[in-house]
């Protein structure tokens, strides 16, 4: 890292919105901007594009010309980054910051959870993914995308819900407010399902979430089946991280506050609160630690 350095922005990309940080040298922050979505998978050019609209708002809400990118140090956490050849697009796409370091998001959010200490994190937002980080080496569980894990996902348990919405409308099994709720949202239709989820994303889908938490919470049957089946996961994978060798494990994400009442009593025994969060631990990237771990 070049001497002329004077600014550190940390950038958490994730699957729904992407965030940035402007950072003086005393770690004072002086900026933020949200951007849209950030995950490697819907493309490199959606990825780009989401991250300089976060940093320009932040540019300005710091009132500094982006002019000065070259005294800037870039930490970058993108959700689907899979590979450096990834990292590498991103690096040359924003080469004309003074210095640029790329991980995945979990990596910064378990550098933040830590503070660029030893630990395990566990993500339950619109994706999921469990995440260690001990004796040098990560290690990662599940994240393999929407279509085959992000076990205990928003988008994961939006799904469920829609899919239990057409069980209890073929009567297959009784209806209850949470499906009656949920077929209302779409005039009563069960095409009108099928239209939404035919050009529905990850993030489509868990906007049916907090409506499913909030139905578990009065003990809706259907609900309270989901979020149950989302926890016992979870806690698979609590355990598993436990086994990797992480003594204690983070839960973030959006919906990690509301699958943690689910957990069983041993799962929720490894349970710590974080210090920092992912842009934390994207300025300790920015910074210049751990370059290239999580990939």
């Amino acid at each position: 890292m070049n001497s002329e350095i004077k600014y550190f922005i940390g950038i958490d990309g994730g699957g729904t919105k992407c965030r940035a940080a402007i950072f003086d040298v005393n770690n004072v922050v002086l900026g933020e901007g949200i951007g849209g979505e950030a995950n490697v998978r819907l493309g490199f050019g959606l990825v780009i594009e989401s991250i300089n609209s976060a940093i320009d708002i932040a540019f300005a809400n710091a009132g500094l010309d982006k002019q000065i990118e070259k005294s800037c140090a870039l930490g970058i956490g993108l959700a689907g980054l899979a590979n450096k050849t990834d990292a590498d697009v991103i690096i040359q796409a924003f080469s004309g910051f003074g210095f640029v370091n790329v991980a995945t998001d979990a990596h910064i959010a378990c550098l933040g959870a830590y503070d660029g200490k030893d630990g395990a994190i566990l993500i339950s937002g619109t994706g999921s993914i469990g995440y260690a980080f001990v004796g040098g080496k990560s290690h990662k569980i599940g994240g393999w995308g929407f279509e085959i894990s992000d076990d205990g996902s928003g988008a994961i348990i939006g799904r469920e819900a829609l899919h239990e919405t057409l069980l209890c409308y073929d009567g297959i099994r009784p209806h209850t407010a949470l499906s009656q709720a949920i077929l209302q949202k779409f005039d009563g239709n069960p095409r009108n399902i099928v239209k939404f989820v035919t050009g529905a994303k990850p993030k489509d889908f868990g906007t049916f979430a907090p409506i499913v938490t909030q139905f578990a919470q009065d003990g809706d049957v259907i609900a309270v089946e989901i979020m149950q089946k989302a926890a016992k996961i979870m806690g698979l994978y609590i355990m598993r991280l436990n086994e990797i060798g992480a003594p204690k494990i983070c839960m973030l994400g959006g919906m990690a506050a509301a699958l943690r009442p689910w957990l069983s009593e041993n799962a929720k025994q490894y349970i710590a609160e974080p210090i920092k969060d992912a842009i934390g631990g994207a300025l300790l990237l920015a910074r210049g630690a751990n370059n290239g771990f999580g990939l």
